[in-house]
């Protein structure tokens, strides 16, 4: 009875227009990378503040890690979000089930697509291009990449960092770590996200108030002659670094100190 009822269903059925496929989605994880990538920083600035060189790799391979996690999870979005698009598009290509047309999906005349072929096949064509899946370099990859040479000199310049001295200001082919406003040393470094140039908060909010008050455009004081707003303006992770590590440097080291600890 059973084996007569199976075969008088069809091998497979078109998608109603009405059925969702809403609920079948990945889980997504980017809340908890970016806690991960939060203490990747926090442990990235102890190392700065230590001031000395060291061993990388434990921490390099850790991030490594995260980002082979993090292509994981963008993958496999890509692959259901693409697999539902060319399973419903697969659809519309075909006649809709009817009472007519049933007995031609039985017997196979009437084909409709199935989910997990089109899931196999869309899954083949991805992997074609497994690069495309790598999550974009972000600024806890350009630390990473930065800390080995910076602690070395917190004022080198990266190799291969995309900068160029209209960039940022480089002093003797050095980093410059003041503020080109006050001439002050960093306090809370803001680079444009638009020409790269760093200034400290504090004298680019007055350097804002005085042009705007003079009645003359706020261009930047780098003198790339760029106007410019205070949106473009954000925190200057990699400077913070050099600035961590520039102090630990001048600090007194305990054996060279002639303090007696009683």
């Amino acid at each position: 009875m059973t084996q007569d009822f199976d075969s008088a269903l069809p091998d497979t059925l078109p998608l109603h227009p009405q059925t969702s496929l809403q609920r079948w989605r990945p889980v997504s994880h980017s809340s908890m990378f970016d806690i991960v990538q939060s203490e990747f920083y926090e442990v990235i600035k102890e190392i700065a503040m230590l001031g000395q060189p060291i061993d990388l790799r434990p921490l390099q391979n850790a991030y490594d890690e995260l980002i082979r996690a993090q292509s994981r999870e963008l993958r496999q979005a890509t692959l259901i979000h693409d697999t539902k698009e060319s399973y419903k598009n697969q659809n519309s290509e075909i006649e809709p089930l009817t009472l007519e047309n049933w007995d031609d999906y039985r017997n196979g005349t009437l084909k409709a697509p199935k989910l997990a072929n089109v899931y196999s096949e869309t899954k083949q064509l991805l992997e074609q291009d497994p690069a495309a899946f790598m999550p974009p370099v972000n600024d806890l990859k350009k630390l990473i990449t930065a800390l080995p040479f910076i602690l070395q000199d917190p004022q080198s310049v990266i190799p291969d960092d995309n900068n160029t001295n209209d960039e940022i200001k480089v002093e003797g082919g050095q980093i410059e770590l003041k503020c080109p406003i006050s001439q002050d040393f960093f306090r809370q470094p803001l680079i444009s996200r638009k020409c790269g140039h760093v200034v400290d908060a504090e004298p680019l909010r007055m350097h804002f108030e005085r042009l705007r008050s003079a009645g003359r455009p706020v261009e930047c004081p780098q003198g790339c002659q760029r106007t410019i707003s205070e949106s473009e303006f954000i925190p200057d992770k990699l400077m913070e670094l050099r600035l961590h590590i520039y102090k630990a440097r001048k600090r007194p080291h305990p054996e060279h100190s002639n303090a007696v600890t009683l």
